[in-house]
């Protein structure tokens, strides 16, 4: 998230009667959901798990807020990341047993239930502040872990969802378009979260939350464009994908992981290293959306540009711009508080945004164009993610624990960036033998 993180308003009721699909392929085109539709969903419910997932570690930072370690931040994003595993791998698990135990639960009344359990979640904060419970205190540290442990699971069951909805019924140059207008549409909210975290941490961190328990029930509202369930993948007419394609998600496979591994690397101490630079608290988490506008421009000119399908040069460029920009993001805060340093975190920041988008795009047009449109497909692309979520704090850990032994002496950072580059070489070698061997036996997502 996303991650990817996802759009706009709407309402009436969550449980209209279901829309039939007509059989007939001239009349097919009424079984897929309007693109509107998962589009504001979209939108809306990318800055909610954009500020929960990802900028809540700005919040934990933050000295008027828990006022989290560097160590603690870590922790809380490996846990986040395995239960966002759990969520996007049993998604598709939870919506069959339902099915079992409610023979009328639909994906979108699935859907429904799921914005209703994170408006619940999101109410948690502002209750314990009207509660006058502390931050810090048993209570307040037991309100953030259900809110965010809460929270992931349920973000990586969404995500397989809305995908299925967004591709469903469509291929070929349709599904290019869908595609990657909901990856700049997802895409854009995440910076709007992050800017008004600044805000939020300044004055009212609580109130974030009791806006977004408000974006959470206008969704559930939304669902009422959404068809029942999304259109079956497979449309009359297409050509099946080119045998590159399956070649290129296998691949992608492995990058997207590395991607999000140096994504969640970097999410937790980046506001350590912008403090460092003595950045006001109120600025870290703008300075630090850096990488999300060019992310956003780069989605929108994929979108438009189609001369990356079918290439190896996508995987190569978009994984060389990461490391750089990963690199350059950690290690430029140790040239000192200066001008110069500060464009050069910017620069990075922004070059590992296009490559983030690189990567992304590619991932997931194969993922959907290849494989089906079902919500085992999107479960997959998104537990990918989640291993990424998972592994990249476990690179801090390891600059933390290599400088408490003594290994490193105080060159945490270098060590993180040490350990992802090794990661990186591993996955990189990994990738270069698949490519090699063919399609191998993963051509479904």
């Amino acid at each position: 998230m996303p991650g990817p993180a996802r759009c706009f308003p709407a309402l009436a009721m969550l449980h209209s009667p279901p829309t039939a699909a007509p059989s007939s392929s001239p009349a097919s085109a009424l079984a897929i959901t309007p693109l509107w539709a998962t589009l504001v969903f979209t939108f809306a419910n990318s800055i909610g798990t954009g500020l929960v997932n990802n900028g809540v570690f700005f919040l934990t930072k933050a000295e008027n807020g828990y006022a989290f370690s560097a160590v603690e931040n870590l922790w809380l994003a490996v846990a986040i990341g395995v239960m966002y595993i759990v969520g996007a791998k049993g998604a598709g698990p939870t919506l069959r047993l339902l099915r079992r135990r409610f023979p009328g639960m639909t994906s979108r009344a699935f859907l429904g239930l799921i914005m209703l359990l994170m408006a619940t979640l999101c109410a948690v904060p502002p209750v314990l502040g009207l509660m006058g419970v502390e931050y810090r205190s048993t209570l307040g540290l037991i309100g953030l872990g259900v809110l965010t442990l809460g929270y992931s699971p349920l973000s990586g069951a969404l995500w397989p969802m809305v995908e299925s909805y967004v591709s469903g019924g469509r291929r070929g140059a349709e599904l290019r378009s869908a595609i990657g207008i909901w990856n700049v549409v997802w895409s854009s909210a995440i910076p709007v979260a992050y800017w008004g975290m600044g805000g939020f941490i300044a004055s009212s961190t609580l109130l974030a939350f009791a806006v977004l328990v408000g974006v959470h029930i206008a969704s559930a509202m939304l669902t009422r464009w959404f068809r029942s369930e999304p259109a079956p993948h497979a449309v009359e007419g297409h050509e099946p994908a080119p045998a590159i394609y399956a070649r290129l998600l296998n691949v992608l496979r492995l990058l997207l992981p590395l991607a999000y591994v140096l994504t969640s690397a970097l999410g937790p101490i980046l506001p350590e290293l912008l403090g460092k630079l003595n950045v006001r608290a109120e600025w870290r988490p703008v300075i630090g959306s850096a990488w999300l506008v060019p992310r956003a421009i780069s989605f929108y000119v994929l979108q438009r540009w189609h001369g990356w399908h079918g290439t190896w040069a996508t995987p190569i460029v978009g994984t060389l711009l990461i490391f750089l920009g990963f690199a350059g993001a950690v290690l430029c805060p140790s040239l000192g508080d200066s001008t110069l340093t500060m464009t050069l975190i910017i620069a990075s920041l922004m070059c590992f945004g296009i490559g983030m988008a690189t990567l992304y795009s590619a991932a997931i047009y194969y993922a959907m164009e290849v494989g089906q449109s079902e919500v085992d497909a999107g479960g997959t692309h998104e537990a990918l993610i989640g291993i990424g979520y998972t592994v990249g704090p476990l690179c801090g850990l390891a600059g933390v624990g290599a400088v408490s032994a003594g290994m490193a002496g105080t060159y945490q950072h270098v060590v993180v960036v040490a350990v992802a580059g090794v990661l990186g070489l591993a996955t990189a070698a990994m990738a270069v033998r698949v490519a090699r061997r063919g399609t191998g036996s993963g051509n479904r997502h």
